[in-house]
C-alpha cells in the first residue's frame, strides 16, 4: 500500500491514459467512416492532444522521474524508441493491409491468404537464429539494423509494383521484408535496454511495447484514411469510364456502379444494358482502381521506413558494443561474482556473470 501511495505517479498515469486513449479513439473513428471534420472526431483528437500536452508539462516540470523518467532519454534510447514506433506501423502494414489487398485482388479463401503470409513469417523464423549468432559473435547491433530497415524498404518498393495480373510480385516483396522483421523486433529492444540504467529496465520495456501498440493503431488509421480517400475517387471514375466506353447507357451507371462495387451479381444482370462484356470490362477497371489505391497505402509507409533507416546511423555503435557483455544487470538469483566463476570454471569462462551492485552508466 505504501508503494501504491508514494511510488506510483497517479496523475501522470491518468494523463497518459486520457491522452493516448482519446487520441487513438479519434484516429479509429476517423478511419472507420466518420468524417474527419466532424465534431466527434476533431473533439476527441483535440482532447487527446490536450492530454499529451498536460502530460508533457507534468513530466518536464513537476515529476521528472516517473512514467517518462528523464534518465531514460539518452541518444540511443530515443532512436530505439522512435524506430520501435515505426516498426509497429510497418508490421501493421504487412500483417493486415497486405491481407486486405490480397483478399480484394487475388485470393478469396482465407487459408490461401494465410499461406501467402508464410512467406513473411517462415522467413523471419529462419533468419532469427542467424541474427542471434551474428550479434553474439560480433557484438554488433547497429549494422544488422541498417540492413534490416534497408530490406524493409526494398520489400515495400516491390509491393508498390504489384498489379492485378502479377500478384506473385507481392509475395516476393513479403519474402524480402520477412528477412528484416526478426532483426528489427529483437535488436530494437536490445538497443533500448542496453541504453538504460538497470533500475529502469522494466519501465523501458513497457514504454517500447506501448509505443509499438500505439503505432499500430496510428498505422491502421493512416493507411485506412489514405486508401479510402483514394478509392472513393478512383473507383467511380474508372468504372464509369470503362462501362460507358463499353456501351452501357448513362442512365444505368449509378445502379451499375452500386451493384458492381457491392458484389451483387443478381442486381448486375438485371440492369438495362449491362451485358457480360460490359461487366467484364468494368470489373477489370475496378480491380485496377483497387490496385492503384493500395499502392498509395504502400507509398505512405515508404517515408516512415526511410526515416527509420536514416535514424539508425545516429546510434552510437561503440557504446552498444561495450555493453554487450555476459553481465546480468537485474538478477533474480543471489549475486555471483566473476571471480567465483573463474575459480570454478577457469578464467575466460563464457558462463554468465551476475553482478547486481555495480551501477551502469546509460548510453
Amino acid at each position: 500500500m505504501e508503494f501504491l501511495r508514494k511510488g506510483v505517479d497517479w496523475l501522470g498515469a491518468f494523463l497518459l491514459a486520457a491522452g493516448i486513449g482519446l487520441f487513438l479513439l479519434g484516429l479509429t473513428l476517423g478511419s472507420t467512416g466518420v468524417s474527419w471534420s466532424s465534431g466527434k472526431v476533431l473533439g476527441t483528437l483535440c482532447r487527446g492532444a490536450a492530454g499529451f500536452l498536460a502530460l508533457a508539462i507534468h513530466q518536464i516540470f513537476i515529476n521528472k522521474h516517473s512514467i517518462l523518467d528523464h534518465d531514460l532519454w539518452t541518444r540511443n534510447f530515443c532512436v530505439a524508441s522512435f524506430r520501435c514506433f515505426v516498426e509497429g506501423f510497418v508490421y501493421y502494414a504487412i500483417l493486415l493491409f497486405f491481407q486486405q489487398e490480397t483478399a480484394t485482388l487475388w485470393e478469396s479463401q482465407p487459408y490461401l491468404i494465410n499461406v501467402r503470409m508464410l512467406a513473411f513469417f517462415v522467413t523471419s523464423g529462419v533468419v532469427a537464429p542467424c541474427v542471434g549468432w551474428y550479434t553474439r559473435r560480433t557484438k554488433d547491433l547497429k549494422y544488422p539494423l541498417i540492413r534490416g530497415w534497408l530490406l524493409i524498404l526494398i520489400g515495400f518498393i516491390i509491393l508498390t509494383t504489384a498489379t492485378e495480373s502479377s500478384n506473385y510480385t507481392s509475395i516476393r516483396g513479403l519474402f524480402i521484408a520477412g528477412f528484416s522483421f526478426s532483426v528489427l523486433l529483437a535488436l530494437l529492444f536490445a538497443v533500448a535496454q542496453l541504453a538504460t540504467l538497470r533500475h529502469l529496465l522494466g519501465l523501458t520495456t513497457g514504454q517500447l511495447i506501448a509505443a509499438r501498440r500505439a503505432s499500430q493503431t496510428v498505422g491502421a488509421a493512416v493507411l485506412a484514411a489514405v486508401y479510402n480517400a483514394k478509392v472513393e475517387v478512383v473507383l467511380p471514375e474508372e468504372v464509369t469510364t470503362a462501362a460507358l466506353n463499353a456501351s452501357l447507357p448513362s442512365s444505368s451507371v449509378p445502379a451499375f456502379l452500386t451493384a458492381l462495387t457491392g458484389g451483387n451479381t443478381t442486381a448486375l444482370s438485371s440492369i438495362p444494358g449491362a451485358t457480360s462484356a460490359v461487366i467484364e470490362v468494368a470489373s477489370a477497371a475496378a480491380k485496377h482502381a483497387y490496385v492503384e489505391s493500395f499502392h498509395y497505402g504502400w507509398y505512405t509507409a515508404l517515408p516512415f521506413a526511410i526515416i527509420a533507416l536514416l535514424s539508425v546511423f545516429l546510434l552510437d555503435g561503440k557504446k552498444i558494443k561495450a555493453q554487450m557483455t555476459w553481465l546480468v544487470e537485474r538478477p533474480v538469483a543471489p549475486t555471483v561474482h566473476r571471480g567465483h566463476l573463474d575459480a570454478e570454471h577457469g578464467a575466460g569462462s563464457r558462463r554468465v556473470s551476475v553482478l547486481s551492485t555495480e551501477r551502469r552508466t546509460s548510453l
